[in-house]
């Protein structure tokens, strides 16, 4: 095979698909490269325009790392890896990156170094391991230059680790049948297809086409670095640094290397969102708690540290663009800064807030987010948000779509606009040019692959970007509820594994099933499994996020929430899949659904309004009745009582608190923010004896956890601390009691700097 690659690398041809399947073996043994198809595709098109947008081709278990990301010039060596990985594949029984998507994959690829094949096979020659190796670095210049270096050591490997007499290959000539030349060729045209829907513009006379290199990983700690802002002139990134509900501060560093300067490490408390001044002098951002007696607010501090200082109006008008800004419920204006003319309305729901702001750098447009406003936190919450774009003296025009997660804006200095999206899959960069109006050219088009970005930021010459690499795991965990006192998130052990994220679930009534919403096979779906353990089997399918399973009474159907459509709606299914229904159709985003006991109704929340409604059957077998609005205000997660006769539901307006509502009553308080330091009482639960509501929240000590506090009333208690932070709490999803145990989502968060080349 090596010797086949040779004679086509001295032709000038690149194949970019080895990989077992093209590798044919006659009669006697001898080996057929086969399907040319992908190099055939590039050949035809001219040059490198096939691959111009940054699309990679290939098989991502095979792929280099440069063609993994996109690159339009591959040498011989990237062939030279892929053989590598089909010899891996042979020597251990897989390739050396595997994964549940072809993202997944080449993230791996990008970031990880192959498993050792002698760990794996110990029975393998030390020569052999290091021949593979070298032919799997990740660096082009590190691995075999050609396949005829390559050569000689094949064949002396075969020689020592076969005890055969090596003997010269040679290329033969080979004829494929009929119908493998007529597939060869589909598939050639089939790649071409295929690059020309994802690449969108590329068969434009004026192609937006943008490439990456040079990536490069700028931090490296245990705890969480987030929220790079790199400076105007890309040298130096600031962030900040710490475990989501402890303590943060921002630090910088020169994006070449060296050491972290801490700007804000003896404040205490939580400084986050680092952002530069126009001029890089120096750095704005909030400070949300001190323990020096720093004010919350706004702080300015120069790049490299020094005194500290409130920011002022002129910093605000600098970071806008040259204009000032004024909010109402409703409602975002900008105004002329000496005169006070407004010159844009925004609307601005008080639900679904206006956030991350990026202004274009000579002020004309402002690109923000609206929906899913928990992400800019870092709680790696994936509920669908929108990008849209402002132009002074224009209107507000949404660029992205509606069903997916869209963040972080970033303007090119040509007025080209970045952001993240899961539009595809798992989270990339995107771009999309617009026009003088605000309004997109053409559909955005995604230029990384497999990256997985959390947020981005730009250099003021478009030429640097930076992004954070944010990866969360959420696991559902087991805890016994204590008698007495309480117990560490530490002592929680899991019951389910592995790379996923589980937002929300529920235990059947018989005590036998758990469902749970997890993202392991792309999107976010609804699952099932023994509660005693055992393989999860899917319920959902559909490609929107399915999210908060609640079981019915019997176990046999399951409520849910979905994404899938512009807004949430409530959906019930079979819990064997079938009969899927939906229950909601209207313009507002309902959620967080739950089975009364006796199977006839399901509550749920409307988060826009803060409004709770019921929708109800009069018997199992009955259709579905239109919902009905419940007499409760500012009302969210609602929870029916063991007994069907109230429901508790946490106060989404001040003062917060933990109400219950029952038929032909007004709504009771259980519980009133501040009671005895608790703050922020959310997500309540019942005891499964209905005398006990559980709730999370933040103590006196400002660490979360697990509360209880009586049905009637009372003084909370403490029941769990989540005082690991390598183990959030995650702030959503409730907290199911069942036979004396907690079962929760816990998470594991991870997230580095990266700092990349554009080109465009």
């Amino acid at each position: 095979v090596a010797s086949a690659l040779g004679h086509a690398h001295r032709q000038g041809v690149i194949h970019r698909d080895i990989k077992p399947e093209n590798i044919l073996l006659a009669d006697d043994g001898q080996p057929l490269v086969a399907d040319f198809g992908i190099a055939l595709a590039v050949s035809e098109a001219g040059s490198t325009r096939l691959t111009e947008t940054g699309m990679s081709l290939g098989t991502p278990e095979y792929m280099s790392p440069e063609q993994a990301t996109g690159d339009r010039q591959l040498e011989p060596t990237s062939d030279i890896y892929s053989l590598g990985a089909v010899l891996y594949e042979m020597l251990t029984g897989e390739p050396p990156y595997t994964g549940n998507t072809a993202q997944a994959i080449i993230a791996r690829i990008m970031m990880e170094q192959p498993t050792s094949i002698r760990l794996l096979r110990e029975t393998v020659p030390e020569h052999v391991e290091q021949m593979v190796m070298k032919a799997l670095a990740k660096v082009p210049a590190d691995r075999w230059q050609s396949a005829d270096e390559m050569l000689p050591h094949l064949e002396a490997t075969a020689g020592t680790s076969g005890g055969l007499t090596p003997t010269s290959t040679r290329p033969i000539a080979g004829v494929a049948a009929p119908r493998r030349r007529v597939w060869m060729a589909v598939g050639a045209a089939a790649a071409v297809v295929v690059i020309g829907v994802y690449g969108g513009t590329m068969l434009r006379d004026d192609p937006l086409t943008i490439t990456t290199s040079n990536i490069r990983q700028v931090t490296r700690a245990v705890e969480p670095e987030m929220g790079p802002a790199l400076s105007p002139d890309g040298r130096v990134v600031a962030y900040h640094s710490g475990y989501r509900g402890f303590d943060r501060h921002i630090e910088v560093r020169d994006v070449s290397g060296g050491r972290p300067l801490v700007l804000t490490g003896d404040w205490g408390g939580v400084q986050r969102f680092p952002i530069w001044m126009p001029d890089g002098g120096s750095i704005v951002f909030r400070n949300s708690r001190s323990n020096d007696g720093h004010d919350a607010g706004l702080w300015k501090l120069p790049r490299m540290g020094g005194q500290a200082v409130a920011r002022d109006s002129a910093d605000r008008v600098a970071l806008r663009g040259g204009w000032n800004t004024n909010s109402t419920d409703d409602s975002v204006f900008v105004m002329h800064p000496a005169t006070g003319d407004t010159v844009l309305r925004m609307f601005n729901s008080p639900q679904s807030p206006i956030w991350g702001e990026r202004w274009r750098a000579d002020g004309g447009a402002v690109a923000y987010v609206v929906g899913n406003y928990d992400y800019q936190g870092g709680s790696g919450n994936i509920a669908p948000s929108e990008i849209w774009v402002a132009t002074i003296g224009g209107a507000s025009v949404l660029v992205s779509d509606s069903t997916s997660l869209n963040v972080s804006p970033a303007w090119l200095p040509d007025g080209t606009l970045l952001f993240v999206s899961n539009r595809d899959g798992p989270k990339d960069i995107y771009a999309v040019r617009l026009g003088g109006d605000g309004v997109p050219r053409e559909a955005p088009i995604k230029f990384t692959t497999g990256l997985e970005p959390y947020t981005i930021s730009v250099s003021a010459d478009g030429r640097t970007l930076a992004y954070d690499r944010f990866t969360s795991r959420r696991n559902i965990y087991v805890i016994p509820v204590p008698t007495s006192g309480s117990v560490s998130v530490r002592e929680a052990r899991p019951i389910t594994t592995g790379n996923q994220i589980i937002e929300d679930l529920d235990v059947s009534a018989d005590g036998q099933w758990l469902a749970f919403d997890s993202n392991m096979e792309g999107n976010q779906d609804i699952f099932v499994m023994p509660l005693a353990g055992g393989e999860p089997r899917q319920v959902t399918r559909d490609p929107g996020d399915d999210f908060s399973p609640s079981f019915s009474p019997d176990g046999r159907e399951i409520a849910f929430h979905s994404t899938r459509n512009p807004t949430r709606d409530v959906y019930v299914i079979n819990a064997d899949g079938s009969g899927e229904e939906r229950l909601t159709s209207d313009v507002e985003d309902s959620r967080m659904a739950d089975f009364s006991p006796d199977g006839l109704a399901i509550v749920f929340s409307q988060f826009a309004k803060k409004l709770v409604h019921v929708v109800r059957r009069e018997t199992l077998d009955a259709p579905w009745q239109s919902p009905e609005q419940l007499p409760i205000p500012w009302g969210f997660a609602p929870q029916w009582s063991p007994d069907g006769s109230s429901v508790v539901y946490d106060v989404s307006t001040l003062p917060r608190g933990i109400d219950v509502f029952q038929d032909g009553s007004s709504p009771r308080r259980v519980l009133t923010h501040d009671t005895a330091g608790v703050r922020t009482p959310r997500w309540p639960e019942w005891s499964t004896d209905g005398r006990t509501i559980y709730f999370k929240a933040y103590g006196p000590d400002d660490v979360y956890g697990i509360y209880a506090v009586a049905a009637a009333g009372g003084e909370p208690r403490r029941l769990v601390r989540f005082d690991e932070p390598s183990m959030p709490g995650f702030g959503g999803g409730n907290v199911v009691e069942h036979d004396g145990m907690f079962y929760l989502s816990i998470g594991e968060v991870e997230s580095d700097i990266y700092v990349m080349d554009l080109e465009y």
